[in-house]
C-alpha cells in the first residue's frame, strides 16, 4: 500500500473509536488511528509509549521496536 491513500469513511471511525476509547480508556484522538487501521484491515504501528502501554496487548498494535 505504499505510495496509495486509502479513504475510510469517517462515520465507521467515529463511532467505533468512540467505542475504543472507552473500552481501552484512551483518547478519542488515539482511538480514531486505531479504528482506522482496523477497518482498514492492517496492522497499527506506534511510537507512542504511553498508548502503547495501554494497548499493547491487543493483537493488531505493534510496538515500533519491535518492528521488523
Amino acid at each position: 500500500m505504499l505510495g496509495t491513500v486509502v479513504l475510510t469513511p469517517p462515520g465507521s471511525v467515529v463511532v467505533g473509536a468512540a467505542e475504543l476509547a472507552r473500552r481501552l480508556t484512551v483518547s478519542f484522538f488515539d482511538a480514531c488511528y486505531l479504528q482506522a487501521a482496523r477497518d482498514l484491515g492492517v496492522q497499527f504501528l506506534t511510537a507512542d509509549q504511553a498508548f502503547y502501554r495501554q494497548v499493547g496487548a491487543q493483537p493488531d498494535v505493534i510496538w515500533l521496536g519491535d518492528y521488523r
